[in-house]
């Protein structure tokens, strides 16, 4: 129950059935990335605990969080195989290393964890498996093109819900929706929204269709409603205006700066986003960022 809890720490909540419904729809629409990432994050937090590693980020659940992206980063990258099993399994130690050594990095400037640590691990394992001549990568999904700006937007908007877990699939989107709404109406509504918005935002400003369609522009500000509404480190709507407007932009440029290196973007400008909004926070309001709440890591707090 404890690895449906840190899964559903994704949209910052702390409830087991939001993590098994999320976890359930990814199965409907996309059974190969939901089974790797509960491997890696079962995985993940076992060999933690047996090994006494980061005993604090186990008890947040960061391990399991981070575990469960890896997995999901790899079912979403790799075909099946031996290649993706191998993936999987050298995930594991990866992702609790990165785990322990983001913390470190990150504790002193009372940053939170949130999904960090999945990135270099699943990095490496890409890196060091892709090139392979016997490992096969997954083909890139082909959507259907939209006939209207309207589709475009509407799909686009589904699909960057969808984009949490690594799925371009506007119906696993509109079902984690209204398991978010069916929890907290104003969560649903309003991931939905600032998805909405930021996808909007990126079509009047001439960003490559590609892009708004497969929703890479609103998964970040979805997220950051999610913060919002439940409260995390004391965000308020202003911040989600500005991830709301800055998303577009950020994410055009880390897309731009991965595809120069080879890699992928993930969670980068969500991750940006988040971070540097902590920064620029008045002096005066750090001090709630050292109330303990004790999710996704040491300095992790709900306001």
């Amino acid at each position: 129950m404890r690895d449906l809890k840190a899964i559903a720490q994704t949209f910052f909540l702390d409830d087991y059935r939001i993590g098994l419904a999320s976890v359930l729809a990814l199965a409907a629409f996309a059974p190969q990335l939901a089974l790797s990432g509960l491997v890696v994050a079962v995985a993940s937090r076992l060999c933690a605990e047996r090994l006494a590693v980061g005993a604090n980020l186990v008890r947040s659940g960061a391990v399991t969080l981070n575990g469960w992206f890896t997995g999901l980063a790899i079912g979403a990258f790799f075909a099946p195989g031996l290649g993706l099993a191998l993936a999987l399994a050298v995930a594991v130690p990866l992702a609790i290393a990165s785990t322990v050594v983001c913390e470190r990095l990150l504790s002193p400037w009372q940053l939170p964890l949130l999904v960090a640590p999945y990135i270099p691990a699943f990095t490496v394992v890409w890196l060091s498996f892709s090139g392979l001549p016997w490992i096969a990568v997954a083909d890139a999904q082909v959507l259907r093109p939209a006939g209207n700006p309207f589709e475009l937007l509407g799909l686009g908007t589904l699909r960057s819900i969808g984009q949490i877990f690594f799925t371009q699939d506007a119906r696993l989107g509109a079902l984690l929706l209204v398991v978010l709404a069916v929890r907290k109406p104003r969560l649903g509504l309003a991931m939905l929204a600032s998805a909405a918005g930021a996808e909007t935002l990126a079509w009047l400003i001439g960003l490559p269709t590609w892009q708004i369609e497969q929703g890479l522009h609103g998964f970040a500000p979805a997220l950051m409603a999610a913060a919002w509404i439940t409260g995390f480190k004391g965000l308020r709507w202003p911040a989600l205006v500005g991830t709301i407007v800055a998303s577009p932009f950020v994410e055009s440029g880390v897309l731009r700066v991965s595809a120069n290196l080879g890699m992928f973007g993930l969670s980068t400008s969500y991750l940006v986003l988040v971070w540097a909004l902590l920064l620029l926070r008045p002096v005066h309001d750090t001090t709630g960022m050292t109330q303990a709440w004790g999710k996704l890591g040491q300095g992790f707090n709900r306001a």
